[in-house]
């Protein structure tokens, strides 16, 4: 698969926004450290669809495409909730889950476990290594840009925090073309759970897409 088209209509477009330099979030605090729980209703259903695709050593780690659902309810107090997880249920089922008295969608987790997994199974490496590199440009190889998206037919204010944790990894040359992964998170406090989407992508020289994981949020699925 050459190109991984992923679309499902609620990212219409995405506009740069102006913001101090006072005001900017932390990504680490947009991504970890929110609680995520505002939009969502007490019981909820949170659906998010996924695709895996790209030219990279496809005998070995074939491209698909399923669905994750959170089932939300109510914790102890009220910004925690209860979250039961279906996990990829038409193709690859796996087991995820529960999450209980979080603060935060643990849609991002899930997303990166699964990822991390993508990246063991392509290259063979160390998980704990790959695991850290992402982590560490998460923190510190991150940029925070404000934009606005468009969600249910209305602009929303949003946040783009994009990272490219292995272009500097001194064990790049082993990567196989992946050191050039791109990963970009867009959220939002006025989207259920708040992630809106999640796009990671290396494009080798030849501009053939190696490696392409989506999660976007799904809300006819709510």
């Amino acid at each position: 698969m050459r190109r991984l088209a992923f679309a499902i209509g609620l990212m219409a477009s995405l506009t740069a926004a102006p913001v101090s330099a006072e005001t900017m979030p932390a990504a680490s605090d947009l991504l970890f450290e929110t609680r995520d729980w505002q939009a969502v209703a007490p019981d909820a259903t949170l659906l998010y669809r996924y695709q895996r695709g790209g030219d990279f050593n496809s005998e070995r780690m074939r491209g698909f495409s399923d669905t994750i659902r959170l089932l939300v309810t109510p914790g102890a107090s009220a910004d925690v909730r209860n979250v039961q997880v279906e996990m990829f249920p038409s193709t690859q089922r796996r087991p995820a889950g529960p999450f209980d008295g979080v603060i935060s969608n643990p849609i991002l987790v899930l997303f990166l476990e699964q990822h991390l997994q993508t990246l063991v199974t392509a290259l063979g490496a160390n998980p704990r290594y790959l695991r850290n590199a992402i982590r560490t440009g998460m923190r510190e190889k991150v940029s925070v840009t404000p934009v606005t998206t468009t969600y249910r037919n209305e602009s929303v204010p949003a946040w783009r925090i994009e990272t490219q944790p292995f272009i500097e990894d001194i064990h790049r040359d082993r990567m196989q073309g992946l050191d050039a992964l791109r990963y970009s998170f867009i959220t939002s406090e006025r989207i259920p759970g708040r992630i809106l989407s999640i796009d990671v992508k290396a494009v080798a020289a030849d501009g053939r897409t190696l490696l392409h994981e989506a999660l976007s949020y799904d809300p006819s699925g709510s």
